[in-house]
């Protein structure tokens, strides 16, 4: 409709909870394609009209996953991983254009894959509890804390934001343990 693509936000994702050992290639493959080959395929076909900006900007979620992990998330700690070297890659690539790409890992936010994740546990309150009690500042984050951080990153302001992974975790990768 504007005839140019100003911010591409990247953001999709699949997990299975298995060890390598138990997780099937069917569930790698499809881990990979979703989290981080579908990330390739959307910035390459926007790339012509994010070239028609006078100020474009990709922006890929990857997790904290991709720094530090737990057991049984081999695929996607990869796939995360794979999203925030490919970050840097885009930065260089695409700072030719005058297009920058940043990568946002976040943590556990109230989102649906999270309450997946709690409602799979035998006492999802007392899970969430637990989780929100590992991060600092005593809870887990919401949606508008990843969005805020990608308006201003997206925003003049942010306008030397490149290359870069920003985890938002309320300090939840900051401890040693839990």
């Amino acid at each position: 409709e504007f005839g140019h693509l100003d911010i591409l936000v990247n953001n999709a994702a699949i997990e299975y909870f298995r060890s390598i050992e138990d997780t099937t290639i069917d569930e790698w493959d499809r881990t990979q394609e979703v989290d981080l080959k579908g990330i390739f395929l959307m910035t390459k076909f926007a790339l012509p009209l994010l070239k028609k900006s006078d100020h474009a900007v990709v922006v890929n979620i990857s997790s904290v996953h991709s720094v530090a992990t737990i057991p049984d998330l081999g695929a996607y700690a990869a796939a995360k991983g794979g999203i925030v070297a490919l970050t840097r890659s885009l930065a260089q690539d695409l700072g030719r254009e005058e297009i920058r790409a940043i990568c946002v890992s976040p943590g556990f936010i109230n989102s649906p894959m999270a309450q997946a994740w709690f409602d799979s546990q035998p006492d999802p309150q007392a899970a969430l509890d637990r989780v929100d009690a590992m991060h600092p500042v005593g809870h887990i984050g919401e949606p508008e804390d990843i969005g805020n951080f990608i308006a201003f990153a997206c925003s003049d302001k942010g306008g030397f934001i490149n290359g870069v992974n920003v985890v938002i975790d309320g300090g939840l990768t900051s401890k040693l343990h839990h």
